[in-house]
């Protein structure tokens, strides 16, 4: 009796699945991808030829201002090894080593797989497949198309994220050496003259040593994380080793305390550069920002 309502049961979920399959319209499910150099696609996805492929990075170079030089492609197919290819070429960019198990170290195209992997253009199927004989889909080409367009827009500072100013020193459209000069550029421009913001106490004098050293690490070993050659700045309440700690007292103008406070030590070895000290109420006793230093 247990054995039939067990079958029973079965069957329930087996007929269950089956309707709403066909009830969502999903139809068949996608087959799992093949570990080598190749790829099982359903019927749904399509492949893109040559020329496709050629006038979506030329419509790529357009919408980002940029140049185009790439050749005519003529193939009914681009695999994913000769799009790196291409790109490699047109880009410019430098070969990379690259990890994917299925891209043999000795593959012409090896280098440039790792070329678009390190400019984020092409970043395979997992962390250790590239599929570099799958043919490109209109979906990839979709992804390719924007991550192009992104890569090849010149850096922009005012209101980019930690993981676009990250982006940005991968790509080497900027060092992080740069991206502390310019900050201290707009604090200059805009907190100590023109509209005088005061948001800012202090400087770091050893910024700009500190991010050029960070990048030298980058080009070496590469990013330590997310935060490897950011500009950071903090409240003036959090103890500094190498700059003064204030809490927005004039009574404390040159204390410096002998170790970092723990959020600004792990800043520090997670690759951050702590750029300078932020102004706030004596103590932190009020909320108007008025410090008795400025």
């Amino acid at each position: 009796m247990n054995r039939y309502r067990r079958g029973l049961k079965l069957g329930s979920v087996v007929l269950l699945t089956s309707v709403l399959v066909t009830e969502l319209g999903i139809g068949h499910l996608p087959q799992a991808q093949a570990a080598s150099g190749t790829a099982k696609v359903t019927a749904s996805q399509t492949f893109i030829t040559g020329e496709q492929f050629r006038q979506s990075m030329k419509q790529a170079a357009v919408e980002a201002g940029g140049s185009f030089t790439m050749p005519e492609v003529s193939s009914n197919r681009v695999l994913r090894s000769q799009a790196a290819v291409l790109l490699q070429q047109w880009l410019g960019l430098e070969n990379a080593p690259e990890s994917f198990s299925d891209v043999p170290d000795q593959a012409a195209y090896a280098g440039s797989v790792g070329a678009v992997k390190k400019a984020g253009l092409m970043k395979g199927y997992s962390d250790t497949s590239f599929l570099p004989g799958a043919p490109l889909t209109a979906d990839d080409l979709e992804r390719l198309h924007d991550r192009v367009v992104s890569y090849l827009k010149p850096f922009v500072l005012p209101e980019a994220t930690i993981s676009e100013l990250q982006l940005a020193m991968e790509q080497g459209k900027v060092t992080s050496k740069q991206l502390v000069q310019m900050y201290l550029d707009r604090i200059v421009k805009y907190d100590d003259q023109g509209i005088s913001l005061q948001a800012v106490l202090s400087i770091n004098p050893d910024a700009l040593n500190i991010a050029e050293a960070l990048d030298q690490e980058r080009a070496e070993k590469g990013p330590r994380g997310p935060l490897h050659g950011i500009p950071i700045l903090v409240k003036d309440n959090f103890d500094t080793a190498d700059m003064p700690t204030t809490a927005g007292c004039l009574c404390l103008k040159d204390s410096i305390p002998p170790q970092d406070a723990d959020q600004i030590a792990k800043l520090k070895e997670a690759g951050a550069i702590i750029l300078g000290k932020t102004n706030l109420h004596e103590f932190a006793f009020g909320i108007t920002t008025s410090s008795s230093l400025l």
